[in-house]
């Protein structure tokens, strides 16, 4: 396989001149769009939505599981992952205490859990992640122990296989379409001294054979590297950027955080497209510094001079990421892209792109709602209550479909 070096930078000027600026004050088209180098490229200048047509999060959950006293299948503490199935079904992949996944009909109804703790065959220290392969076959990562189990539908094992583990070895987060697996580092790291951008690369895994390919580099965050040996430090760089990924079929989207662009790579790590909208930075200044840091401390409790000295010695970023690294892929392929908190809303923002690379619009999901997975009309998530958590779904509201 050809290593291909994937990077994110800014178009050539013709490139920008051919997306139109505006500066004239002369209206541009809604979205612009040219081909360079065979690459298309799709910018979207305002949302196509309008305000009759854009989709909604019902107010309330269709769906809550979760805080039975007593119950085991209905008690969450640690929920990594929550996904609804094709046919309805729901899998939730709770990390740790205990250690499991499991299976429930599209009503609730518990069905069986995979895993438990442990390291004999069949058993888990801690699960990242979970996929249903066909209607049949799950298959269950765990970092900790550095193997991948399959399991048949009804619990048994089927096989369980190692992993390499170790700081460098890739954390496997997404699946293609043909069953490989898509990791990254845990946590890269730049090797100079000085202030810069770590980089990774992107890797495919086989879970048959258990190849491991690489696929693409990328930017990860920034850090500030001091001294050398026994003194040497290493601070990353507050609100810096880094580049998110999110699966669709047998392409990966990867997005560098500091913009609104996304890039979809084939699984040879070569560029397919580029599209994105319009987005304002937004500069980190004393003001901002200020007022993180007085929230920050206000929130410490007891542990308030540990964070005055952490934040004392704190880097900056220069500029707010446009968003995080959360990206999901509907059932429809939509691309959902989570924004920054707002700290003056109750909501999160999310833009949404249609499966051709038009930017549609954003929507809003409740501010404690962290959304692991979106059907065609139905999302899922965790809903912190207190010390515990509950899956909660919620229906999708889509005017084209009322």
């Amino acid at each position: 396989m050809t290593r291909i070096t994937h990077t994110f930078t800014p178009l050539p000027l013709l490139a920008l001149m051919a997306l139109g600026t505006a500066c004239d004050g002369v209206a541009r088209e809604p979205v612009t769009h040219h081909d360079s180098a065979g690459v298309s490229i799709m910018m979207s200048h305002s949302p196509e939505w309008s305000q009759s047509e854009r989709w909604q999060v019902a107010a309330d959950p269709a769906l809550s599981l979760g805080g039975i006293t007593g119950q085991r299948a209905y008690s969450f503490t640690n929920v990594g992952d929550a996904q609804i199935l094709a046919d309805g079904r729901i899998l939730v992949t709770h990390c740790s205490s205990p250690p499991e996944v499991r299976l429930y009909r599209g009503d609730g109804a518990f069905i069986r859990a995979f895993g438990g703790d442990g390291s004999d065959p069949g058993r888990c220290r801690f699960v990242l992640r979970s996929w249903l392969v066909g209607s049949d076959t799950l298959i269950v990562y765990d970092p900790t122990l550095g193997r991948i189990t399959r399991y048949d539908i009804h619990g048994a094992v089927l096989d369980a296989r190692p992993l390499p583990t170790g700081d460098e070895a890739p954390v496997w987060l997404h699946r293609l379409a043909d069953g490989r697996l898509v990791g990254r580092p845990n946590n890269p790291q730049p090797t100079t001294e000085g202030r810069s951008r770590a980089t990774f690369t992107y890797s495919l895994l086989h879970p048959g054979t258990l190849q491991i390919e690489p696929l693409v580099d990328a930017a990860g965050a920034e850090f500030v590297v001091t001294g050398d040996g026994a003194q040497r430090r290493v601070d990353q760089v507050l609100f810096a950027a880094f580049t998110a990924a999110a699966s669709r079929g047998a392409s990966i989207y990867l997005s560098d955080t500091r913009d609104f662009w996304i890039d979809e790579v084939d699984t040879d790590g070569r560029l397919i497209r580029r599209f994105g909208r319009d987005w304002a930075s937004e500069r980190i200044d004393r003001r901002f510094v200020r007022e993180y840091t007085d929230q920050r401390l206000a929130a410490a409790g007891p542990a308030v001079r540990t964070m005055r000295q952490e934040l004392g010695r704190a880097v900056f970023a220069d500029h707010l990421p446009a968003h995080e690294q959360t990206m999901l892929v509907d059932g429809s392929d939509h691309l959902w892209v989570l924004h920054l908190p707002d700290r003056r809303r109750d909501e999160r923002v999310w833009s949404v792109f249609a499966p051709d690379g038009r930017w549609l619009g954003e929507l809003t999901t409740p501010r404690r709602l962290r959304v692991t997975g979106i059907g065609e009309d139905r999302l899922i998530g965790v809903w912190q209550e207190g010390d515990g958590q509950m899956v909660r779904v919620y229906e999708l509201l889509k005017p084209e479909l009322q």
